[in-house]
Parts: structure tokens; C-alpha cells; sequence
């Protein structure tokens, strides 16, 4: 995969890369484990709750990713 067929971005200190293309695991093996086609990303605090719903025109069935904030004690 070369890197014009994919996007990097931060927020709120996550890493999202939207690939154009499956990645070869082998030359990048920080993509192990990642989630491939989230229907709903959430992110919990303890004050409140903000979400992305994402919607696929394959219909597949997608997993939500929930995120929860935890304080230090």
C-alpha cells in the first residue's frame, strides 16, 4: 500500500486511517487488530456521550466501537 491510498487523521488523541485499498498486515503491523467498518463510533466521559454513526452500502452487518474515558485516581 502505497501512502496516497490512505488518510491519517487524530481526534481527541484516536488514531483513524480510512484505506482505500486492504493493507498488507505484514508491512504494517500497526493495523493488527483494527476495526474495519465501525457502524457507530462512541465515546463515553462521565459527563456526557458524543458519537459518528457511519453508514456501508454492502449490506453487511457492522459493530458499534464504544471508547470510554477513564480518570486517573
Amino acid at each position: 500500500m502505497t501512502k496516497s491510498k490512505r488518510l491519517a487523521t487524530n481526534i481527541m488523541g484516536f488514531r483513524f486511517e480510512l484505506l482505500l485499498e486492504a493493507p498488507e498486515l505484514s508491512k504494517h503491523p500497526s493495523l493488527i487488530g483494527a476495526r474495519y467498518r465501525p457502524s457507530r463510533i462512541l465515546i463515553s466521559y462521565p459527563t456526557s456521550t458524543n458519537w459518528v454513526t457511519l453508514s456501508w452500502e454492502d449490506d453487511k452487518k457492522h459493530e458499534e466501537m464504544t471508547v470510554q474515558w477513564l480518570q486517573r485516581r
